[in-house]
């Protein structure tokens, strides 16, 4: 591997990334621009859906991929779940 991270991939539209988890070939990847991002590592490192949950994400947890689900703790104190197969 060396010394040198690999290419570095745009998930978020703004800010910084906050939290991340991986499960089963996906990277769910939540950021200070209040969205959390899935993405599919497995296939090239591709960004196939962002969810907007209005705050910035302090920690996230996903299953199912792209037709799952994932819950994010926010920064406001909330905490949100979201059915990605309906973006409930």
């Amino acid at each position: 591997m060396g010394d040198k991270a690999g290419n570095p991939i745009t998930a978020h539209k703004s800010g910084w990334v906050s939290a991340l988890n991986y499960n089963n070939g996906m990277l769910y990847s939540g950021g200070a621009d209040g969205s959390v991002c899935l993405i599919d590592v497995k296939n090239g490192w591709a960004v196939v859906k962002c969810v907007n949950v209005g705050a910035v994400v302090r920690g996230v947890d996903g299953m199912g991929g792209v037709n799952g689900k994932f819950i994010a703790g926010l920064k406001n104190g909330k905490i949100v779940e979201c059915n990605l197969s309906q973006n409930q």
